[in-house]
């Protein structure tokens, strides 16, 4: 018996709802149960740049990850007011291929003394030329955004920075945010650390700092790994 174009239409749509709800469950499920680092963009480099990171035993107790992430030229543009501008200078200028980023915080942020954020962010060149440039525009920009800066010997040429900036904890607290810049090579890597100002010292920090830098030094090759 040939269906009515009513009937038809009634199937079709049934089915289509039911597709429907399982494309969603299969959503629903990805979320829950697939691990964040398989689902974020990986450029050809991506792997490299994990494999460089210290494990978590070098970061300080209570130290929690919360997140990884990648960034390519056009992310890292977008932060400035000339984007197209700076997408051209991230490739030919620094011949910048991609940033690898992992964020940790302290279990306690608001309570604990000692680091409450750290980040590991890592970036990757077509050269070594063009890494020792990118670390100078960022020392520069660093110098014009207000950072102290001063020079240290970690890698082949490295600087500190140290600013204060509010707490996200407490109106009247104030932290201060230090970090180290190095380059190895075609890799720039970058460690940021915050900590409560008044009971912790830019002195105790440092050590930290120092030990998470040497970590990557230890870890990245020799000789430029990049083509």
């Amino acid at each position: 018996m040939n269906k009515t174009p009513m009937k038809k239409a009634a199937l079709y749509g049934i089915s289509s709802l039911v597709i429907s709800m399982l494309t969603y469950a299969a959503l629903i499920l990805v979320a829950l149960y697939v691990p964040e680092n398989l689902l974020l963009h990986r450029g050809p480099d991506a792997g490299s740049l994990e494999t460089w990171m210290p494990p978590h035993s070098d970061l300080p107790e209570k130290m929690v990850y919360i997140r990884e992430s990648m960034a390519d030229n056009q992310d890292i543009a977008a932060n400035y007011e000339n984007p197209d501008e700076m997408v051209a200078k991230l490739d030919n200028t620094f011949e910048r291929i991609e940033g690898y980023l992992r964020r940790y915080v302290s279990a306690n942020r608001c309570r604990d003394y000692g680091a409450r954020h750290i980040l590991l962010n890592i970036t990757s060149h077509r050269s070594d030329v063009g890494a020792k440039r990118y670390f100078e525009f960022v020392k520069e920009r660093d110098i014009q955004e207000g950072w102290q800066v001063h020079e240290i010997a970690v890698g082949e040429n490295a600087f500190t920075g140290l600013t204060t900036e509010s707490s996200l904890c407490l109106d009247t607290e104030t932290e201060f945010a230090m970090k180290l810049t190095f380059i190895k090579r075609s890799y720039m890597v970058t460690i940021s650390m915050s900590a409560l100002k008044g009971t912790n010292q830019p002195e105790d920090m440092l050590p930290i700092i120092l030990r998470l830098a040497q970590g990557f030094d230890d870890r990245l090759p020799s000789a430029a790994a990049n083509p």
